[in-house]
């Protein structure tokens, strides 16, 4: 099959960043999932991309709404995480940095990166994730790389991948979503391998994969957002195919899906609009959050059979509304 290209925004934002080597201005709205991270706070976080803004919600009938963020503090939001101490992190692939602030009132805010190919460089973030110990990883997706430091000064800068791209051992193509394990592992959903990728660690050792490009089992068309729940099981947003994958390991065993093209119970359009991408989370009690992107809506559910499946969400700008939520956190 033939290999479908990154969403036409993604290659939008690099050019736009190459041509300006610095933060500019384009069409907001890309990209993916996040990573599922303890919170002191309980709550929901969204990446409401098109909106210029996170917004924060206690529940699914939007209790607690609070928003932050304006076109003048991000241009592109891609992926938004939260870390243990409620700090909350977002990846903006125009400005081509990671953005940090306390709570979602942005205190604290603090701000790492810059457009190229070095240390401390990025070239279209297309994720953050944050690990047990408090590490920030990131998609460098223009640089086909995952950058690992440890605090927002790039302490500790390392980063695994190979200036050649590529589907092979040690390479990427187009990184998007990443989670962690219980162990620590790494988990990466390569966006344009049509496959996601498991190492022991940012060295690179112990590299599986697991995928290839279709419609059918096993299969992906640009998988972006992945998350894992306290089992162990492996959630990905297969965003051409308009569905939630769920496998129980990296053979594939388990295989079960979720979703078709639509706006209706059961259906997702991640495709669609200024999207390209969408995001999964899964909670401490197992419940599934989906930002379901094109649909301007947060969808829940119970398991993987949609059961209690709960929408909240509509298209716009103001309370209770999103314009492209591409990523969401839940504790």
């Amino acid at each position: 099959m033939q290999r479908r290209r990154p969403f036409a925004l993604w290659t939008i934002a690099i050019v736009a960043s190459v041509l300006a080597g610095c933060p500019s201005k384009s069409q907001p709205g890309i990209f993916r999932q996040t990573n599922v991270v303890p919170t002191p706070t309980p709550g929901i976080f969204v990446a409401d991309s098109n909106n210029y803004r996170v917004a924060s919600f206690t529940d699914m009938s939007g209790a607690g709404w609070s928003t932050f963020g304006s076109a003048s503090s991000f241009n592109t939001l891609a992926s938004i995480a939260v870390d243990k101490t409620g700090h909350i992190y977002v990846a903006d692939v125009v400005k081509n940095q990671i953005d940090r602030f306390d709570n979602i009132g942005g205190t604290g805010f603090v701000s790492y990166g810059s457009f190229g190919t070095g240390t401390g460089n990025f070239g279209a973030p297309t994720n953050v994730a944050i690990d047990g110990s408090g590490s920030i990883y990131v998609s460098d997706s223009g640089n086909a790389r995952i950058a690992k430091f440890s605090d927002m000064t790039g302490t500790g800068w390392t980063t695994l991948g190979s200036a050649t791209t590529g589907c092979s051992t040690g390479q990427f193509m187009n990184p998007h979503g990443v989670a962690f394990d219980s162990s620590g592992r790494i988990y990466i959903a390569d966006y344009s391998c049509y496959q996601i990728v498991r190492v022991d660690d940012i060295s690179g050792s112990g590299w599986v994969a697991f995928g290839s490009a279709g419609n059918g089992t096993n299969q992906f068309l640009n998988p972006s957002g992945i998350a894992l729940d306290s089992s162990g099981r492996i959630y990905v947003v297969d965003t051409f195919n308009d569905r939630i994958v769920r496998v129980d390991d990296m053979t594939g065993a388990g295989w079960t899906t979720i979703g078709t093209k639509g706006a209706g119970t059961a259906q997702f359009n991640f495709e669609g609009g200024h999207c390209g991408a969408g995001g999964v989370a899964v909670d401490s009690s197992g419940k599934i959050y989906v930002a379901d992107c094109n649909n301007q809506r947060i969808v829940r559910m119970d398991d993987m059979s949609g059961t209690n499946w709960t929408t909240f969400g509509i298209s716009g700008s103001g309370a209770d509304q999103f314009a492209s939520p591409v990523s969401l956190s839940v504790p």
